[in-house]
């Protein structure tokens, strides 16, 4: 079977959504035969074996088709090329979406691409730089934010830094040009960069040294902006690393996010602050004025306090998932989270990245679309608005359970 039938159906969820999907597949078929002749019901069951067959052969031809994508990204030398490559390839990433809704399987195989992608942008920035390309130190392009959550589309900005080894100070000016070469290379290919975290900013780069004294800093000061540009890191995957840097930088950050009362602290009083996304009489929060008058924030009010409180409930624990869904298993299997719960918050985490699929959906090519970000209550089925509710019950929930969490950590560890 294909991975896209299968990509929903894994972890603790496995068993309660394969019963509940076998069931009323069961029940659909014996409503659509109860009047049907022996010969009639088994021409029927024929015709749905044949569908389903055709649909799975499907799914695994665009799957053949995306990692030849993949591959080809790798290799390409040419931005041009590669920017029409990166438009095509999402062209078909979201026709697949459109039909399957698997989040899980949107990401999974979009997170390969801009990896691939990201190693040819290296190669022509290193191409450009000429013979100082080859002084260049190790580097490694670390990702942030979504993509660092292994959840990246093309509406989001890439969030990257730059890390290398200790070099001579002759070689800090390649190191600049490098960083800006990088970024105008996503840009050439038609992705959405960072304004400020990116490698041409010398704030978001450095050696493990640096961003060491960086982080200590960071925490000694206490300023709000800088303790937000910490807690960033909570979200990191490498996309690009020359081999001596591949684990490096997770050990420099992890002192400063793992069990740290500062850092801890700090993301539990913002998390006091978001929206869980129903209003006080028990309807959806809605803009008020503006633009989007009347629309669902659906960063703002439901994906943003979904993740800061797994990311909460992840620096508190002892795992190294990267993803939010291993996040919620790992949290499961060391009984941080009840089963029931990390079902409800699993199933609230497809909902939520299905529904920011589907409205990216409606506007790709034009990435920079900030409606993406918004969802009009009006035109929602009867399905996703209760999928939607149930979410941000959950996510309710999610919420309080952190505070206590947190609250009785703080105690014992006498921060």
């Amino acid at each position: 079977m294909s991975i896209f039938l299968l990509s929903k159906i894994n972890g603790i969820e496995n068993w309660r959504v394969a019963e509940e999907f076998g069931t009323a597949f069961h029940q659909a078929l014996c409503k659509q035969t109860a009047n049907l002749s022996s010969d009639q019901s088994l021409a029927l069951f024929d015709e749905v074996g044949q569908e389903l067959e055709q649909l799975a052969d499907y799914y695994d031809e665009q799957w053949v088709r995306m990692r030849q994508m993949v591959d080809q990204a790798a290799a390409i030398s040419e931005a041009d090329r590669l920017r029409v490559l990166t438009k095509d390839f999402f062209t078909l990433a979201y026709s697949v979406f459109g039909r399957n809704s698997s989040a899980s399987a949107f990401f999974l195989i979009s997170q390969a691409f801009i990896k691939a992608v990201t190693g040819s942008v290296v190669a022509l920035a290193k191409g450009k730089l000429g013979v100082m390309a080859e002084r260049l130190p190790p580097l490694a392009v670390v990702a942030l934010g979504p993509t660092g959550r292994l959840e990246f589309s093309p509406f989001c900005r890439l969030q990257l830094l730059l890390m290398h080894d200790e070099t001579e100070p002759t070689l800090l000016e390649p190191l600049r040009l490098m960083g800006r070469l990088l970024h105008e290379g996503f840009e050439s290919v038609g992705l959405l960069i960072h304004e400020v975290i990116t490698p041409r900013n010398p704030d978001w780069c450095g050696t493990p040294l640096q961003w060491q004294k960086r982080l200590s800093k960071s925490l000694e000061h206490g300023v709000e902006s800088e303790l937000i540009n910490l807690l960033r890191l909570a979200d990191q995957t490498i996309l690009f690393a020359d081999q001596r840097l591949k684990e490096e930088f997770g050990a420099v950050t992890s002192p400063f996010l793992k069990k740290n009362c500062e850092t801890l602290s700090f993301l539990v009083n913002r998390l006091h602050g978001l929206s869980n996304g129903i209003g006080l009489m028990g309807g959806l929060r809605l803009e008020k004025v503006g633009p989007y008058r009347g629309l669902f924030a659906l960063l703002d009010h439901a994906l943003l306090p979904l993740t800061a409180s797994i990311t909460a409930l992840y620096l508190l624990d002892e795992g190294a998932a990267v993803t939010t869904p291993d996040r919620i298993r790992g949290l499961v299997s060391r009984q941080e989270l009840n089963v029931k719960t990390g079902e409800y918050v699993l199933q609230a985490w497809h909902a939520l990245q299905e529904l920011r699929l589907l409205r990216e959906l409606e506007f790709f090519p034009d990435t920079s679309r900030r409606e993406s970000l918004f969802l009009d209550p009006e035109k929602l089925s009867v399905s996703d608005t209760e999928q939607l509710r149930e979410a941000l019950e959950t996510i309710a929930a999610l919420q309080r359970q952190v505070f206590i969490t947190f609250s009785n950590w703080e105690e014992q560890s006498a921060c």
